[in-house]
């Protein structure tokens, strides 16, 4: 997962945030189907692998949730990643969240997209922004109004990519 893999619904006329999408699946397959990708190293994009996916571990879902740090955090700096070192997280209320998912130690990341999404919704955000309900599934984009809907598309970003990696992991395993 990377941010040229995001997609932006337009905002509508009435000035609510853009809806974010995930594509580009091309490495996601069932572990015993036939990669049609491969090679002697490890298969992704450097800067957003977990180190231990660029090492070559075998698949885990925290891998999707540093790699939606990653994206998280350049979203919230606007520099990209460095590969080989850890994300500068901005100081912030998602700040203790971004770092468990950019941990270079996978036992220390949240081991699953529910657990990260419980953390998010335990997390100290300001009471007067307009936060959007989360839905379990993709649906309709959800209505956020107001000037603060640049964190309330992050927050809701990261749920939506770590719910995607969740899915992708399902189909591997």
């Amino acid at each position: 997962m990377k941010p040229a893999n995001l997609l932006l619904e337009p905002s509508d006329a009435d000035g609510s945030a853009p809806f974010l999408r995930l594509g580009d699946f091309g490495v996601a397959v069932p572990v015993a189907d036939v990669r049609l990708t491969r090679g002697p190293a490890a298969v992704g994009t450097d800067g957003y692998m977990a180190p231990e996916q660029a090492a070559g571990a075998a698949p885990d879902p925290r891998q999707d949730l540093y790699a939606a740090g990653v994206v998280a955090t350049q979203l919230l700096t606007g520099r990209p990643p460095r590969p080989g070192r850890a994300p500068m997280v901005p100081e912030g209320p998602l700040r203790p969240l971004l770092e468990a998912l950019v941990d270079h130690d996978p036992l220390l990341r949240p081991p699953s997209a529910a657990a990260a999404l419980e953390r998010l919704r335990r997390l100290d955000l300001p009471p007067d922004g307009p936060w959007p309900v989360v839905p379990d599934r993709l649906g309709p984009p959800p209505a956020v109004a107001g000037p603060r809907w640049p964190t309330a598309v992050i927050a809701v970003s990261l749920v939506v990519l770590a719910a995607c990696g969740v899915a992708c992991w399902l189909m591997l395993g």
